[in-house]
């Protein structure tokens, strides 16, 4: 179900548009993965592993990054808290689990990772937030993004 979308870029911090490789998206995961070219600006780096989110267990503690209506890059905590989908939660997003990191609109799409034998790992990226609640938040597991992106998964995603 992955597609090439083409031509998208990223504006770095100098202003500058950086023309994205190896980019797939899926809408009914609502999630897009792509590469960034290596003549862009680095970025802040932060080492971490791709985890196994079908390892993931009620409790985790979990760190979300996100984009909170536009005000910059921003680090919230929280917990693993349901590891297999409510019912009542669209399937079509492919499968998701809980975290009590809060998300606000502008952090959809940003990376969740988990500290889990003292290693930080990548385990999904946030989907979507229940409007009406406070932090019930679910989250698409980074096992199904990998999947997802196919063969170009090892272009994308670093060795574990």
């Amino acid at each position: 179900n992955a597609k090439f979308l083409a031509r998208l870029y990223l504006q770095a911090e100098n202003g500058r548009e950086y023309l994205l490789t190896d980019v797939v998206g899926n809408q009914k995961l609502d999630a897009l993965i792509s590469k960034a070219p290596k003549n862009m600006p680095k970025l802040h780096e932060y080492p971490y592993a791709i985890g196994n989110t079908n390892d993931l267990s009620v409790g985790n503690i979990t760190y979300s990054m996100g984009n909170a209506s536009d005000l910059g890059v921003g680090v919230a905590e929280g917990v693993v808290s349901q590891v297999t989908i409510d019912p009542r939660v669209k399937k079509e997003f492919g499968e998701k689990f809980r975290t009590s990191n809060p998300i606000n609109r502008g952090d959809s799409g940003g990376p969740i990772f988990a500290v889990r034998d003292g290693k930080i790992e990548l385990i999904g990226v946030m989907v979507a937030g229940i409007n009406e609640t406070e932090s019930l938040n679910y989250d698409v597991k980074i096992n199904d993004i990998i999947k997802m992106a196919g063969p170009k998964a090892k272009n994308i995603f670093p060795k574990k």
